[in-house]
């Protein structure tokens, strides 16, 4: 179809790739996604009205090169994802979950460890690898997410048990990743970089942790 061809020609690199990714995620049912690492520079803070926000999102949107695109990062969310992000969330901030505004502490960083050591007991009893796949995913994005832990803690926080976690995080995520996309239930293209993307951003910001000895090998 000429008139098809045509439109495809004049779409900008940021409107194919959504176009693309959206079908990927109406293949597979998807709820959502997260966004990992996106590709807009950073502007100047300005008095912008909201309509004028959205125009100026637009502009930047327009000018992105396919360069910039491949730096993009997404987790596709399915619907057996979006529970295992409930489930771990939960794990993870207990009844504050359902909170919109979380009063955290220092005392959560002790929470975090406990949640861990559930977590960690939990995953021992998963069969299939798909599973396997969303409740890590949504453990250690929950982690990431919620970071205050990483920020405010416990002197001697790492020797009490917080290398232990993030050394056997990184050990699960090593393993995982060695399995191919059919057996983690991965069905588009967008998913396994996101993870890897989510595993690069939590090491970095776990190992910037000062003076508590904290390594991610995952890869």
């Amino acid at each position: 179809n000429p008139a098809q061809k045509k439109k495809a020609k004049t779409l900008t690199p940021y409107e194919r790739f959504f176009e693309e990714f959206e079908a990927a995620q109406a293949a597979c049912d998807a709820v959502g996604q997260i966004l990992v690492r996106g590709v807009s520079a950073e502007e100047e803070e300005e008095d912008y009205s909201e309509d004028e926000q959205d125009e100026e999102v637009q502009k930047l949107n327009a000018g992105l090169t396919d360069a910039d695109i491949a730096k993009m990062r997404l987790i596709v969310i399915t619907p057996k994802r979006e529970e295992a992000l409930d489930r771990m969330g939960r794990m993870i901030l207990g009844d504050d979950f359902d909170e919109d505004f979380l009063m955290q502490n220092t005392s959560f960083s002790l929470e975090v460890l406990g949640a861990y050591d559930g977590f960690a007991d939990m995953y021992k009893r998963l069969k299939e690898w798909d599973v396997k796949f969303d409740h890590l995913f949504a453990f250690t994005y929950g982690l990431w997410n919620d970071d205050v832990w990483m920020h405010d803690h416990e002197m001697g926080w790492g020797e009490i048990g917080g290398a232990k976690m993030c050394k056997g995080l990184a050990r699960l995520w090593k393993a995982i990743l060695k399995k191919s996309d059919a057996e983690l239930g991965i069905t588009e293209k967008y998913t396994r970089p996101g993870v890897i993307a989510l595993c690069e951003k939590f090491k970095e910001a776990v190992e910037d942790i000062e003076d508590e000895g904290i390594t991610f090998k995952f890869a």
